[in-house]
């Protein structure tokens, strides 16, 4: 059996994942003289060119990691599009480059769940004494996800395709040929929502296993603001074409019944300001980010009805 790794990735190095992966799956192959496998390296662009220089030093002399490097930014959905062209595997495993598997079995664990779904996802979890100084609205964010029980394999099974995740996953590559990510959305988020709608529509079965793999990308307030900026706006685009029920959709449609979309927009607009700098400080309120979220979203509903 050919099992392709794929791992799309921008201005960062994976080079520990990537050696956690090659030794798991060499181990594997010692074990098993059917298994083949392959790490396909997708560089987007990145304009920090050590990243790619080193990627380069450290794999070059690896047969089984292949590097690929792009020269236009292709996006987060177009990227992953073009690994799946290039897996040779009938089994890949899609992971972000800012993980690490949480033992030396994520591979093999993995693979004995292969034939349980037609994909399989592991758990997320957060990296254990991480210092958070500068990056407390995610990591706080992260955490209370995984304290809420969110992040358990059982809560996310209860609703699989609404839980769907692009962070990490493992299918056939025939699955994905005829499943690809919406390269119409070039900005950060959601292009994972409209994949899980995809797998619901068209019966392609989901299932959460416990195992878990370490959340090492946590972004500084900043970046991660930015992030969901680009995320709602991204929601806004979809909702013209699909419709979903996420939290921040599920909250405007309860102001928009009441007929309070305008009166929020207003107060959010005045508010705003001191929103941020809660959420950029050293103690941010996830309350108030939520708000912010709405808010964001508002604004930009407003945005497109003014076109």
């Amino acid at each position: 059996m050919k099992f392709s790794i794929l791992i799309p990735t921008r201005n960062f190095a994976p080079v520990k994942l990537i050696q956690a992966f090659d030794e798991q799956c060499r181990r594997i192959s010692l074990e098993n003289k059917g298994f083949d496998y392959e790490i396909i390296v997708a560089d987007d662009a990145s304009t920090d060119t050590t990243c790619l220089e080193l990627l380069h030093e450290v794999f070059d002399a690896n047969d089984n990691v292949v590097i690929q490097a792009y020269s236009e930014n292709l996006g987060r959905a177009v990227i992953r599009n073009r690994l799946v062209e290039m897996a040779h595997g009938e089994l890949i495993l899609f992971s972000d480059s800012d993980a690490l598997p949480a033992d030396d079995s994520f591979i093999s664990k993995m693979l004995l769940h292969a034939e349980e779904a037609d994909v399989i996802c592991p758990m997320l979890t957060n990296p254990q004494l991480f210092d958070d100084r500068g990056c407390e609205l995610r990591y706080r964010y992260e955490l209370q996800a995984e304290q809420s029980g969110r992040r358990d394999w059982r809560f996310c099974n209860l609703q699989p395709y609404e839980r769907f995740s692009t962070f990490c996953f493992m299918t056939r590559r025939a699955i994905m040929q005829q499943h690809k990510l919406c390269e119409s959305l070039t900005l950060y988020g959601y292009e994972d929502v409209l994949l899980g709608k995809s797998f619901e529509k068209n019966h392609i079965s989901v299932k959460y296993v416990d195992v878990k793999l370490v959340h090492m990308g946590i972004n500084d307030n900043r970046t991660f603001l930015l992030h969901t900026n680009q995320a709602m706006q991204n929601l806004v685009s979809m909702q013209r074409d699909f419709s979903f029920n996420t939290p921040v959709v599920a909250a405007y449609k309860k102001l928009k019944r009441y007929g309070l979309t305008g009166s929020f927009t207003l107060l959010f607009s005045f508010f705003k300001p001191h929103l941020v700098r809660n959420l950029l400080g050293n103690s941010p309120n996830l309350r108030l980010f939520k708000i912010y979220k709405l808010g964001v979203f508002c604004e930009e509903l407003r945005k497109i009805s003014k076109r």
